[in-house]
């Protein structure tokens, strides 16, 4: 073997060590930045998770605070010893902190969560969230009256007694229903069922 044909061998020797380097390099770092980008698409998942539980628990935790304070009116009521000042200072408090319910409803972060709920769910709490508002709002247009243009009577305490027990009622079974259906909603993400598109 003549010198020019050992370099000539040991060039292509050379060039396919090379070659074979760059093909070992290039899938080595496509597999890195499919890692990177799974990565990356996860920790951009779990933020959206983080912030719609946020929300949940915001929704749920308003419903409850609301339900405690009908709660707390129907005791002032039935202890017997009701105070129109004290009672018409919690009805108006009720009444501001139901402003915060109706905020919900039109919420976009609710809206989301909702539009990926099955639809049949979404509807459910759409509408449970609703009646819980509206019977609500119709609780406080009756009960601001109290003592002024209604007396204040043993039957109309108990009528008052009896709507904010309804209400409360209300709120309870739909934070219920929110966090069920949140439940149904992180299930159906973790195994990869994506909602039906509307």
């Amino acid at each position: 073997m003549s010198a020019e044909t050992i370099a000539l061998i040991a060039l292509a020797v050379s060039t396919l060590v090379t070659s074979i380097g760059w093909l070992v390099t290039g899938r080595l770092q496509h597999r890195i930045l499919k890692e990177a980008n799974k990565a990356q698409r996860i920790e951009r998942e779990v933020a959206v998770f983080r912030e719609r539980l946020t929300t949940v628990r915001t929704i749920t935790s308003t419903l409850l605070d609301q339900m405690s304070l009908y709660v707390e009116l129907v005791a002032m009521v039935l202890s017997g010893t009701f105070n129109l000042n004290e009672g018409g200072a919690l009805i108006l408090r009720l009444n501001e902190k139901s402003l915060d319910l109706v905020k919900i409803l039109y919420d976009p972060q609710f809206r989301a969560i909702r539009d990926l709920l099955p639809e049949d769910h979404s509807k459910t709490v759409y509408d449970q969230l609703k009646k819980a508002t509206d019977l609500s709002s119709k609780f406080h247009a009756d009960a601001v009256p109290l003592g002024t243009v209604k007396p204040i009577t043993a039957a109309n305490l108990q009528e008052l007694a009896a709507r904010a027990l309804a209400v409360s009622r209300e709120y309870v079974i739909t934070a219920n229903l929110f966090a069920d259906s949140f439940a149904v909603l992180d299930r159906n993400l973790a195994s990869g069922r994506q909602p039906i598109a509307r």
